[in-house]
Order: C-alpha cells, then sequence, then structure tokens
C-alpha cells in the first residue's frame, strides 16, 4: 500500500519561536527568568514564614504568633486604605466627586466593615441616583446622545461650506483647506484659542466616560513629568490613574504657553482613548496617534501638521457633504 502523503491543509505548523526575531526571543528568555527568580523567591519566603510558625507552635509561644498575626492585619489594612485611596484618585481623575466614588464603592459592597465605613455610606444615600449614574455607565446611551448632531456636529461640513464650493468639485487644495480650517475656527462658537473646547467638540472629552474640565486639563498639563506618565501608560508600563495617584494637582494655569498648549492636546487625545478597549498595544498607539495629529491640525492648521496627518482619516466626499456627528468621524475606518 502506497504511503499517505500529506495535504498542504496537513503540514505542521511553524512554531511560535519562528515568528520572533532574535531579540524578542532574548527579551522573552530573560523575563521568564525573572518570572521564574520571583517565583522562588516568594516560595522561600512563604516557607521561611511557615517554619517560623510552626517553631513559634511547637515551643509553646502562641502569644508571638498571635502578635505578628496581628501586624500582617495591621499591614492588610493599610493597603486596603491606599487602595481605597487609588480608587478616589482615580474617580477623580474621570471626573467623579469624593462623594460619587464612596456612593460606588459602598454599591459594590467594597467596605471595611468598620465605623467609617458605615458613616460614609449613611452620609452618601442622598447621592445614590448620582453615583448609580457614573457605576452603570451604557455604551449604548452614550453613543444614543451623541448622535444628536446638534449637540456634537462634525466640523467637516462646515469647513467645506467655507470653502464656497459645488457639490461636484470635491478636489481640494492643501492652501485652501487650511484656510478654510483657520476661518472655521474663527467662526466657531467655541474660543479658537482653548485646546478644551475644539476637543469637546470634536470627540466629546466633557461626556461619560472622560468627565474632563476646563480646569482639571490645565491641572494636569501643569505637571512637569506629566507626558512621561503618558508615555509610560501608553507603553503599558504604569497607567496614568495610578501615577496621578501619587501626586498632586498643582491650581490651574492662569495663563497658557505654547508649551502648555502641545501637552494639552496630548492629554486630550489620551484621554479620549484612554477609557475604551484596544485589541491590542499597537492599536490603542494607532489611535491615540491618529487622534493627536487631528486635533493638532484643526488647532494648528499648518502644512507641516497636515503632512503628518494619517491619509487613512482624511475625510471623504460624504463627510464633508452631509452633516453628521463628529465621533464618526473618528472611527478607524
Amino acid at each position: 500500500m502506497p504511503a499517505r502523503t500529506r495535504t498542504a491543509a496537513e503540514k505542521p505548523k511553524p512554531a511560535w519561536k519562528d515568528r520572533l526575531t532574535e531579540q524578542q526571543l532574548n527579551r522573552k528568555r530573560a523575563a521568564d527568568r525573572q518570572l521564574v527568580r520571583e517565583s522562588r523567591m516568594r516560595a522561600r519566603q512563604t516557607v521561611a514564614v511557615l517554619e517560623e510558625r510552626l517553631n513559634l507552635l511547637v515551643n509553646q509561644q502562641s502569644d508571638k504568633l498571635v502578635q505578628e498575626v496581628m501586624r500582617a492585619n495591621a499591614a492588610l489594612e493599610q493597603e486596603r486604605d491606599g487602595l481605597r485611596q487609588r480608587f478616589h484618585a482615580v474617580c477623580t481623575a474621570l471626573g467623579l466627586s469624593r462623594e460619587q466614588s464612596t456612593a460606588v464603592l459602598a454599591a459594590n459592597n467594597v467596605n471595611d466593615n468598620d465605623e467609617k465605613s458605615s458613616t460614609e455610606h449613611d452620609a452618601d444615600n442622598d447621592n445614590d441616583q448620582q453615583a448609580d449614574a457614573a457605576d452603570n455607565f451604557d455604551l449604548i446611551t452614550e453613543l444614543d446622545a451623541r448622535m444628536l448632531t446638534v449637540g456634537s456636529p462634525s466640523p467637516y461640513p462646515e469647513i467645506f461650506a467655507i470653502m464656497g464650493r459645488s457639490t461636484c468639485d470635491m478636489t481640494i487644495a492643501q492652501d485652501d483647506f487650511l484656510e478654510a480650517v483657520i476661518l472655521w475656527r474663527c467662526n466657531s462658537q467655541a474660543s479658537p484659542y482653548q485646546v478644551f473646547d475644539l476637543a469637546t467638540k470634536l470627540f466629546n472629552v466633557d461626556r461619560p466616560p472622560v468627565y474632563l474640565t476646563r480646569d482639571r486639563l490645565r491641572s494636569l498639563a501643569g505637571l512637569p513629568d506629566i507626558m512621561q506618565m503618558v508615555v509610560r501608560d501608553l507603553a503599558q508600563i504604569r497607567p496614568l490613574s495610578d501615577a496621578l495617584a501619587d501626586v498632586e494637582l498643582p491650581p490651574a494655569a492662569a495663563n497658557t504657553t505654547i508649551h502648555q498648549t502641545r501637552k494639552e492636546l496630548v492629554l486630550c487625545a489620551f484621554l479620549a482613548i484612554s477609557p475604551w478597549d484596544y485589541p491590542s498595544k499597537c492599536g490603542r498607539l494607532a489611535m491615540f496617534w491618529a487622534l493627536y495629529r487631528i486635533l493638532t491640525l484643526l488647532y494648528l492648521p499648518t502644512a507641516k501638521n497636515l503632512a503628518t496627518c494619517p491619509a487613512w482619516y482624511w475625510p471623504v466626499p460624504s463627510q464633508m457633504l452631509n452633516d453628521h456627528p463628529s465621533f464618526i468621524d473618528f472611527i478607524p475606518w
């Protein structure tokens, strides 16, 4: 009987190592070795603690064991208080008040079972409706609200109308587009010199789940290390909310400088994408970069900023001619 030959579908699939470069394999091996070392260290620490407790019981020194357990309990309570403070900081970053974040904790049965927790729960009964609205954020409801073009219309039909073109002439020169953007900014109801107003019109950053305010944006931009915090978040090293929990926001700056403005542009683009889930880190980075480039172009309409905008984000004729909500312009096509 002749030997059975393998079909194309039955050929063995390439190993996962074949899809990685040598540099990527070295990084993975180093990360695996570090995980093994940390696991061994934790195991040794656990064994040492158990041996110490066993010796105390054998030598009838249970009082020392009780003291050790009490110290461990105090450390856990301290960690719990630290986590609660971080939670309040995250809620503050989303625009929720401390009373609302406390009510969210109570609604999810996250409490310390002591008098302080009970008092906070009783004091926040009047804010249940607001806390429920913040805790039960519904994406479909929010998108339905954003579909109201009166509240957040796309800027492209207005820009196209300023050009005075006919519907048959969709060939747009760069200089004409930049001039129309400048005129659109000057004629806009929002202040043409405020990043927050433009980001609100384009990305709805003032709405849930971002809850950004003008004063908070200026305070965030006033942090010396805010750009490094954003980069670390985008690189999935440390979330921005955790970094903000360790710092105190400065008061909102009265005067706006060029450096401050650029930081506000980065923050608005970042906060617009931060609440949403993306299939990969690269997808999240691409979305942030696209929103940042579009926001920068519409705020500072120059040939250089126009050249750096992603080609796949250029508006198609239907976007220029038909009124529609602004969030449709920023869906990755």
